[in-house]
């Protein structure tokens, strides 16, 4: 159980709410968008509602090899009473009946690992991809939205980039500084004289 002193209540699909978050949604009949509130939580792996949801998510964005690898992650945390390091979070729309979690209302997944105090390596993070392929989408700023709720709870992340510049700008736009130009590692820290 994470314990800080942000927003920790439990909701009864398993998942912890962690934070509200703010990603910007289209206004109907414009090219312009808004800011419009959404829910940061951690998935329990215990829960098997909220494995079920993952399941269903990982089977609706096939395509999207994160979403399954997630997935896969979570059911075995909830086969190992051992691995308190591994941690799924989720950015849903859902901001208050949470009775159960709608695979619908996922709007993206993350999975971290802790490897120090307050440190973690992100391993994988994927959204919802009806909102990534799309000229204009209905709602943007998800990934962001995610990495800085992470920021909120960690004081380092480390991460591996896919060599893709578009990941490498998103990954640049949002505070984090490459390790050097031959390797596609990746490090943020609130602290600017973090060492790899």
């Amino acid at each position: 159980m994470i314990t800080n002193n942000y927003d920790l209540n439990s909701v009864s699909f398993g998942a912890k709410f962690v934070r509200n978050a703010n990603i910007e949604k289209l206004i109907p009949g414009t090219a312009d968008y808004a800011k419009s509130k959404v829910s940061f939580v951690r998935i329990d792996p215990d829960n098997l509602g909220d494995i079920k949801a993952l399941a269903e998510v990982a089977s609706c964005w096939e395509h999207e090899k994160f979403a399954n690898t997630i997935y896969n992650r979570a059911k075995s945390l909830r086969e190992s009473a051992f691995d308190l390091k591994s941690k799924v979070y989720a950015l849903i729309s859902q901001r208050d009946n949470f009775k159960r979690l709608e695979p619908a209302n996922i709007m993206g997944l993350v999975e971290v690992e802790e490897y120090a105090p307050k440190s973690i390596r992100l391993n994988h993070i994927q959204v919802n991809p009806q909102y990534i392929y799309l000229e204009t989408p209905p709602v943007r700023g998800i990934g962001s939205a995610i990495l800085r709720r992470l920021k909120d709870i960690y004081s380092q992340i480390i991460l591996n980039s896919l060599p893709e510049s578009s990941v490498r700008h998103f990954y640049e736009k949002n505070g984090f500084q490459r390790v050097s130009e031959d390797k596609l590692k990746y490090y943020w820290q609130k602290d600017k004289f973090f060492m790899i």
